[in-house]
């Protein structure tokens, strides 16, 4: 049985559901030519409605729609006319299931149409369905050619199907949306977005059963243009609708049906969308399974292969931004390979983009000049080979990238004048509110900020102004390239003494930071995003500072650091403002309370859940500032700490251009002391060498920068300036709030090789933000005390003098029964917490630097107890933890600012001091300092007698201050 039989006996099954397309045409007429049309017609419709046709049979059955309808017919107009409008049909379906570089298929498709049209002049019904079969492929070559006139003679037609009453008019309605969508997509005038989404309504609300589209067809063009319309609007509602469209439209599919790889490829698309705004990792590895769904739908030799195979590679590229896998890198380079042999125009400058991405990654990690030299050369032939300018943009702005990353190592001018140029003419061939325009100027400002550094000013003022002009005209950039380009401007406009300038950008930067991690998505993704704006505060107070303004300085710490931690801090709630909400309004308190215990309880939900659960909370907060007296409800970030005469707060900065101190006293507005010798570079160095030095990783660094020496360099550059700024007191008490990459320096331990330092001069403990000195301004006095002592934690060496300590502890102070060895699971330590005021901890601690959410401390066996299980505490007798283990206080480069340690997450469940460790510290001393300070406690504060047990040891270890530097008191 050949094709034809096999259709014609589909067709007999299927009369009933394929007529509508079909009425007009008389199938009385006995002579073979009228069959044959007949039989031809019955065969593109299989195809166009994908029912008895698998994809991997739709070339062969065109190819035998086309032998039909293009035999000798008998002179008879109205057969010919449709014989003509079934070739525009089958043509035009071909340009969508075979490969070429030319429009030909598309061309044939449009002559035979315009055929149709002549032959069927005297039959309005013919000429209506010749109106649709033409109106697809006018639409299809416009998009190729980008001639106005086909959209506009597509538009026409479309448009007269739409205006007449017959009985497809869904399809109609879909067709004209269609024409509307294509030329917003070569032109993003909103307006024809927004006219294709409201047709696209209007054709599923008008659908029935005999139409010619399915449901499903109309439901997954209604998500596309949702995706689309998120681009623009960056409401992340709609591509949740988006993405519960597509899902229906793919319910019931078949998985060789010649829809469902278009369909997972567009569903990958959204996760990967979604992704790139949220930040949210399930998204992506969600669009990775839809994209590997989509080329195995295909069928052999399919044109969408290609597609589908830069697609899957893309988002394989965009996986590799946060997971190291050498598979997979492997798998990548493979899939952009596949593509690269078969790929044309635009497709080929996708993946020869790819293909530059990946080679600069790995320049990026293993240094060798060859791959930044090919990444270059790929990122030129992509550029070469795009035919759209939005590609050849793209080609550009990667080029400019490459290059610049290639001037940081070679400094060779010639490079940083090329970077210039792509980025100028990625960044003018961008339409000024693509999504994409702000990453492009944020590259032209890295160029003119490297210019800057060669002290060539050359009309960068003037670009500096252009630049600002342009980042305001494309509000429809994600939040991330938002925040990053305004970060970037600002940085150039520092460099040129444009302080102001620099405040607002940064300013603005802050209010849209918290949109780069949405509060939906769990902690280690937003810690991914947030990270990558490590240093955004730093720079924002520095431009505050340079501009003369302390207390706005103050501010964009407060919006802009810890924000993690000010998010769980709102979830809990302010117990002083509950308390009195309960007395006022009880039943909005319970509704508070309720929302939040679902928040705190919620993390195992999908994002779109807890955005939903977010909403809901935000919903209440908002009800409740609008009750008199509650205006300010958990709006910590205003809230600054009441300080008594001798207390300060010590805010230490040190950014590209300046580094400063901010200093806050009691009835005094905060006061700005510049650092001049605090240089940015020198910050870094030591940052990241007192990190290697104190974990033993470098011992090469460890002779050339001996702790000694940063303490040398932290009193010369930081506390000395500072002291005469400091309350005029013997032992003033004073918190210091690093910034940036201050954060990772044991500011407290300053002091001159050989001599006293701020050891003597002052009582320091730090805090993660002024809130968390605000919101708790005492302890409890609960002192029940429990000790959890692990000698041994799997494979970890043991910790027999701290364990012995603590035991020791617990004889002189007995209070809960201590949790020893095998008794101190991860359960039974969380279980006993909320009953105690005090506790002590002589244990290992794990600790990710990359990841600071996924740290804890390592208890019976090994086991760990993760900071987020601690977080989620209600502890309303905690007052004090003693944190004998390593790293409980250390903070990573890119996270210094989230301010996500051991200790701050000890301080946020709710116990009002903690003492912890920067650096690993060894068992012996390690019990040495506990003991001292149980000792000196008595009734001194616990930052007094840390400062005390700190002294004892830098007696007993002059030349370690590995040791006696590594403690420090966080909290009241």
């Amino acid at each position: 049985m050949d094709v034809v039989d096999e259709i014609r006996n589909f067709a007999a099954r299927y009369r009933r559901r394929l007529r509508a397309p079909l009425r007009g045409i008389k199938m009385t007429d006995p002579d073979e030519a009228t069959r044959s049309v007949d039989n031809a017609l019955l065969l593109l419709n299989a195809v166009d409605t994908g029912i008895g046709v698998e994809a991997g049979n739709v070339v062969d059955v065109l190819r035998t729609a086309i032998r039909l309808l293009s035999a000798d017919l008998p002179e008879d107009d109205r057969l010919r006319g449709y014989a003509s409008m079934g070739l525009c049909q089958a043509y035009f379906l071909m340009s969508t299931y075979v490969a070429t570089d030319d429009m030909d298929h598309l061309d044939r498709a449009v002559e035979a149409g315009r055929t149709a049209l002549t032959l069927l002049a005297g039959d309005p019904d013919g000429r209506r369905l010749v109106f649709s079969k033409l109106g697809n492929a006018l639409i299809g070559r416009y998009l190729k050619n980008k001639d106005d006139r086909d959209i506009s003679d597509a538009m026409t037609m479309l448009g007269s199907n739409a205006r007449a009453i017959f009985s497809d008019q869904p399809l109609a309605l879909l067709q004209l949306s269609a024409a509307h969508e294509a030329r917003y997509d070569l032109t993003f005038l909103v307006e024809d977005l927004v006219t294709a989404h409201a047709l696209t309504g209007r054709a599923l609300e008008a659908h029935h059963p005999g139409s010619a589209m399915s449901r499903d067809r109309l439901l997954a063009n209604v998500a596309v243009l949702k995706t689309k319309l998120f681009a623009e609007t960056g409401q992340l509602n709609e591509l949740d609708q988006a993405l519960d469209l597509f899902s229906e439209s793919m319910r019931g599919l078949p998985e060789f049906h010649v829809d469902r790889a278009q369909l997972c490829s567009m569903m990958a698309g959204c996760r990967h969308l979604m992704y790139l705004h949220t930040g949210v990792l399930s998204d992506l590895d969600a669009a990775v399974d839809f994209h590997e769904q989509a080329l195995r739908s295909y069928p052999p030799g399919h044109p969408g292969i290609v597609g589908a195979l830069i697609n899957l590679a893309t988002s394989c590229q965009t996986k590799l931004g946060r997971v190291e896998d050498e598979a997979l890198e492997k798998s990548t380079f493979e899939l952009i390979n596949r593509a690269l042999r078969s790929a044309a125009g635009d497709e080929r400058s996708a993946a020869l983009n790819l293909g530059g991405l990946m080679l600069k990654k790995r320049f990026i990690q293993n240094q060798r000049s060859g791959d930044i030299d090919d990444a270059i050369k790929a990122f030129r032939s992509a550029v070469g080979a795009a035919t759209s300018g939005e590609r050849r943009a793209v080609g550009l702005h990667n080029e400019a990238t490459a290059l610049l990353t290639r001037y940081q190592s070679s400094t060779s001018r010639e490079d940083l004048l090329a970077a210039s140029r792509a980025a100028v003419k990625s960044m003018e061939s961008s339409k000024p509110d693509h999504p994409d325009t702000a990453q492009r100027i944020a590259r032209v400002a890295e160029c003119l900020h490297e210019w800057l550094a060669l002290s060539d000013r050359r009309g960068i003022r003037e670009m500096l102004h252009d630049l600002v002009d342009r980042l305001h005209r494309c509000a429809s950039a994600a939040p991330m390239h938002q925040v990053r380009t305004r970060q970037q401007l600002a940085l150039l406009a520092a460099g040129l003494g444009e302080h102001r300038i620099a405040v607002t950008l940064l300013d603005e930067a802050i209010e849209l930071l918290p949109g780069v991690a949405p509060r939906e998505s769990d902690w280690p993704d937003q810690e991914h995003r947030f990270g990558g704006h490590h240093d955004l505060v730093s720079e924002a107070v520095a431009a505050h500072c340079a501009a003369g303004d302390a207390a706005g300085a103050v501010r964009a710490v407060q919006r802009g650091r810890a924000l993690l931690l000010a998010g769980v801090m709102n979830e809990r709630g302010d117990p002083g403002g509950l308390d009195l909400l309960e007395h006022r309004h009880p039943a909005l308190a319970q509704q508070f309370r309720d929302r939040s215990a679902v928040l705190r309880g919620g993390t195992t939900g999908s994002a779109r859940t807890r955005r939903r659960w977010r909403d809901e909370y935000d919903e209440v907060v908002n009800r409740i500032r609008e009750v008199p007296g509650h205006e300010n409800f958990l709006r910590f970030e205003d809230e600054w700490p009441e300080l008594a005469a001798d207390e300060a707060v010590v805010l230490v900065n040190s950014a590209t251009y300046r580094g400063d101190a901010i200093v806050l006293t009691a009835g005094a507005p905060p006061r700005v002391v510049a650092l001049p010798d605090l240089h940015h570079d020198e910050t870094t160095l030591c940052a990241f060498g007192i990190r290697l030095v104190t974990t033993g990783e470098d011992d090469d660094l460890t002779a050339q920068l001996p702790l000694s020496r940063v303490l040398d360099w932290l009193w010369t550059t930081v506390a000395e300036p500072l002291l005469p700024h400091l309350p005029a007191v013997a032992l003033p008490r004073v918190w210091w709030l690093p910034l940036g990459l201050m954060g990772m320096l044991p500011i407290h331990a300053a002091a001159p090789e050989g001599r006293p330092g701020l050891l003597e001069a002052v009582v320091s403990s730090y805090t993660p933000t002024l809130s968390a000195l605000a919101t708790k301004t005492s302890p409890t006095g609960h002192h029940a005390q429990l000790v959890v002592a692990v000698a041994g934690a799997g494979d970890l060496s043991d910790l027999p003098r701290s364990t012995r300590y603590a035991l020791e502890l617990h004889a002189s102070t007995p209070g809960l029964a201590p949790l020893v060895d095998g008794d101190a699971t991860p359960g039974r330590v969380l279980a006993a917490l909320p009953a105690a005021g005090r506790v002590h901890f002589a244990c290992h601690a794990e600790v990710d630097l990359t990841i600071p959410s996924r740290s804890g401390l390592r208890l019976a066996d090994g086991a760990r107890l993760p900071l987020t299980d601690i977080v989620d505490l209600h502890l309303p007798h905690a007052d004090f933890a003693y944190l004998s283990a390593c790293d409980t206080a250390a903070a990573g480069l890119r996270h210094s600012d989230t301010a996500i340690t051991t200790a701050s997450v000890f301080q946020l469940a709710g116990f009002a001091g903690v003492v912890a460790s920067s650096w690993p510290l060894k068992d012996v001393p390690a019990a040495r300092a506990a003991a001292a300070f149980y000792r000196y406690l008595d009734d001194r504060t616990y930052a007094e007698a840390l400062r005390l047990a700190c002294v004892e040891l830098r007696d007993r270890y002059p030349d370690k201050p590995e040791i006696w530097a590594a403690l420090m008191h966080s909290g009241r």
